[in-house]
């Protein structure tokens, strides 16, 4: 009976074990609860008052109030409350302020927020909007301000509506139904209550801006002003550790983790079971990924990280090409949408910035199925590029940046043109108005930028930034192509692209190279361009100069070019560049037209050249029943930390006769014993290989006698 009664507790004992195995197997696959963002108060400072929608009552507001379309917020003297509106958005208001919210959505990736200010003051950043159908508008009497992403201040008063562009640009802002107006970053404008502008000028010229800007906003010693822009720094860390925490990258088990692996199987379980949720449910899973890999990056392990994210882009494309791709595309544009809003703000000197750009491309091959919203998708890559370019400071003569970041708004805005005489005949009216004032906005920012560059230049305004000269012309300037080998300035919104953007000047540089070929040609400015870059160690550069008429005509001009080198990372012989150490050079070119010294430059980044370092054979160390097939892997390891399924490109060997291969599987013969595989593979010039050993088992036969 205690036997028994033993045997029965431990089977109890090993059912529980089993129960416990199994659930915590189970819980990796988990997602954290998909939490809603909400329109939430928090009040900085004094006190403040809330009316309900469809209530005369007065609410002392409290932090953490949750807010619905409808509300209004009024703020007494001496206080200053925050609207947090679904993680994409925040007003602040200043003391004696009333805001009312007439409208508020998320869904998906469309997000709508519309306020009315009354009186006072409101400060707005809103993160960009990443689909056509999302609204952001701040309106006071009849002026309405519509953005797409952008800081901003509009302030009412009883005979004036101020509106002020801290950041990117508004669209329209005046009363509706009227021919818009835009303004961008560093402008501002009056208007009447009315509506009608009044007066209009630049932040910089302090002497042009009205009396009511300079008694509101005061721009040089406004404390609140200044205040807003550090908390807007502060609020984009705080939302993008929040988007990503909505991803889940924070949570489950680790990339770098043994358990990971373990993981992964815990989420294909989960996948199996999860029937018509699992687009849903796999796009989720691909969230957590991409969390996951910006985690990485943050730790300094960028490449596990990018390996990762290589993977990623090929499951989400084969996602995508799938039986079900409409679903997958419907699943995985908020997902993706998130990360590109957590992560939109980077630089190019972060080591984020690569998957930002990432981003950019797989948001816009999520929306592949819509033009309209492709073309808007791809936009956003453009408006990323000025909003790196607007961030420069002339006494960081940080130059070459701001020229990679023109250069590629400028081959952007060339594409986006070509792109929308394609497919401006499918769209509709409020598509085409849409789009057709965007790439306008994106057209004025780019000219006020260069005002900005030029000012650079001005004694006593900041140092010297090559780049003043660019202008949004270009994108509508026929251009010819290069010669053979040399870079199409349209293809491509990289911000990696070489720099086009150059300074021309009429006075002879300090040490210039030595021109060839002096001519009359009729030059007003050139180009220079270097293929490839980025180069690697031991690349040939070629120097490929382009000359602009004054009637918009281009010429090649290389031959009549000099060049120059700013680092002693390779040679130089005629117009190309030998590579030799890793790093980062200048090149100068000067053409003389007829005694008029022209001359452009660009950076070149070297970078150590990328070699085979092993190949893995995949699976090893089984063991295989007489006929019995087993696919394998083949995957090459780079020095640079990179990966890549070769399986289709080895060389197959055996070292016996005891299996055979079929492809890439290998095919157990019917004789006991160990045979290896081999696998052999080549790429730049250098060649690795791998192996993998397999056991290949006789089946045992027994019988009775």
């Amino acid at each position: 009976m205690r036997k028994r009664s033993k045997i029965a507790w431990l089977v109890v004992i090993i059912l529980v074990l089993l129960g416990a195995i199994y659930w915590w197997f189970w819980s990796l696959g988990n997602l954290p609860a998909d939490i809603q963002p909400r329109i939430q108060l928090v009040v900085e400072k004094g006190t403040a008052n809330i009316i309900r929608s469809g209530s005369q009552d007065k609410e002392k507001a409290s932090n953490g109030m949750e807010l619905q379309p409808g509300d209004q917020v009024m703020t007494d003297n001496g206080s200053a409350v925050d609207l947090m509106v679904f993680d994409r958005a925040v007003t602040r208001l200043d003391e004696n302020s009333n805001l009312t919210i007439t409208e508020a959505s998320l869904n998906n990736t469309t997000f709508i927020d519309r306020w009315k200010l009354g009186a006072g003051r409101a400060w707005s950043r809103v993160l960009r909007l990443i689909d056509l159908d999302s609204v952001y508008e701040g309106q006071s009497s009849q002026v309405i301000a519509t953005v797409r992403g952008t800081a901003f201040l509009l302030a009412a008063s009883q005979d004036k509506i101020s509106l002020l562009v801290d950041h990117a640009a508004v669209r329209e802002a005046k009363v509706r139904n009227t021919k818009p107006e835009f303004i961008v970053g560093g402008q501002w404008m009056d208007f009447k209550p009315t509506g009608e502008v009044q007066s209009r000028g630049d932040i910089s010229s302090t002497t042009t801006v009205s009396n009511d800007i300079l008694q509101r906003i005061n721009i040089e010693e406004d404390t609140w002003l200044n205040n807003n822009r550090q908390q807007d720094a502060q609020y984009l860390e705080k939302i993008t550790t929040a988007i990503m925490a909505s991803l889940g990258g924070s949570k489950g088990i680790k990339p770098d983790s043994w358990l990971y692996k373990v993981s992964r199987w815990s989420e294909g379980w989960h996948l199996s079971l999860a029937g018509k949720k699992a687009p849903e449910l796999k796009s989720r899973y691909i969230g957590r990924q991409l969390g996951q890999v910006y985690d990485l990056i943050n730790r300094g392990k960028s490449g596990l990280a990018y390996q990762m994210l290589s993977q990623i882009e090929k499951d989400i494309n084969a996602l995508i090409d799938g039986n079900q791709g409409s679903d997958y595309r419907t699943a995985l544009k908020p997902v993706i949408g998130k990360a590109l809003l957590a992560v939109s703000e980077v630089d190019p000197n972060s080591n984020v910035f690569r998957f930002k750009i990432s981003m950019e491309d797989l948001y816009a091959l999520a929306w592949e199925d819509v033009p309209a919203q492709t073309f808007y998708a791809r936009s956003l890559s453009v408006d990323a590029r000025l909003d790196e370019a607007e961030r420069f400071k002339c006494e960081l003569k940080d130059s070459d940046q701001v020229k990679e970041a023109i250069n590629a708004v400028i081959q952007g805005m060339a594409r986006q043109k070509n792109d929308f005489d394609k497919i401006k005949s499918g769209l509709t009216n409020n598509q085409r108005t849409i789009l057709d004032e965007k790439m306008q906005v994106q057209g004025l920012r780019l000219d006020y930028l260069n005002k900005r560059l030029q000012a650079c230049s001005v004694p006593g305004q900041g140092a010297e930034l090559p780049g003043a000269t660019a202008t949004s012309t270009t994108a509508t300037t026929t251009q010819t192509n290069p010669p053979s080998g040399q870079p199409n300035s349209s293809n491509s919104t990289a911000p990696t692209t070489q720099a086009q953007v150059t300074t021309t000047k009429a006075t002879t540089p300090t040490n210039p190279p030595a021109t060839q070929n002096p001519s009359s040609l009729g030059l007003i400015r050139i180009e220079l361009f270097a293929q490839p870059n980025p180069a690697n160690v031991g690349d040939k550069v070629n120097l490929f100069v382009k000359g602009y008429k004054s009637d918009g005509s281009t010429l090649d001009v290389t031959a009549n070019a000099g060049f120059q080198i700013n680092g002693s990372l390779g040679t130089l012989s005629g117009s190309v560049f030998q590579t030799s150490k890793a790093g980062s050079v200048t090149i100068l070119a000067t053409v003389n037209d007829s005694g008029k010294i022209l001359s452009a430059q660009t950076s070149l980044a070297i970078n150590q050249s990328v070699t085979l370092s092993r190949l893995t054979i995949q699976p090893t160390n089984i063991s295989l029943k007489p006929g019995q097939s087993q696919p394998l892997t083949a995957t090459a390891y780079y020095n640079n930390g990179f990966t890549k399924d070769v399986t289709s490109s080895v060389t197959w060997s055996l070292s016996n006769s005891l299996a055979t291969m079929a492809g890439a599987s290998i095919v157990a013969g019917n004789s006991a014993g160990g045979v290896t595989v081999a696998a052999t593979y080549s790429d730049g010039g250098s060649k690795v290989s791998g192996d993998a050993y397999f056991q290949i088992v006789a089946t045992a036969v027994t019988g009775l006698q």
